[in-house]
């Protein structure tokens, strides 16, 4: 009698211990849903130039030829740690652009990583000492 209670209590701190790594794990994976999605909201509505700019997603609207609702954007992440998310535009069948940008997220930059996204970007850094 003495066994079968040692084993249900095993058996339950197991149960318990499996449920608390998955719910870990689905929780990670919905913060990490989450950070992917503020980063590609971040570039489609960075404004690189200042508030007259038009927005990046405008931008690359307009290098692709089509509405800016039909941009496809893909993103990764870069570093859980630091909060660094890697987002991608993806040009329509037959072009061969590679926009890329890097968003960190704990301080809201958005930064050109490939050519073609530091020319639409129109990215002008300011020294560090200027304000």
């Amino acid at each position: 009698m003495n066994y079968l209670k040692l084993w249900f209590r095993y058996l339950g701190a197991a149960a318990v211990l499996i449920l608390g790594v998955l719910a870990v794990s689905y929780l990670q994976h919905r913060f990490d849903e989450s950070d992917m999605k503020h980063a590609v909201g971040a570039v489609r509505l960075a404004r690189p130039a200042g508030p007259e700019d038009s927005t990046l997603e405008e931008k690359v609207a307009a290098r692709y030829g089509v509405s800016p609702e039909k941009v496809f954007w893909v993103s990764e992440i870069e570093s859980k740690w630091k909060g660094s998310v890697r987002v991608k535009a993806l040009p329509p069948p037959g072009r061969d652009d590679n926009l890329v940008w890097m968003v960190d997220l704990v301080r809201w930059n958005v930064v050109p990583l490939s050519p073609e996204a530091k020319e639409i970007s129109s990215w002008q850094q300011k020294p560090k000492n200027v304000p």
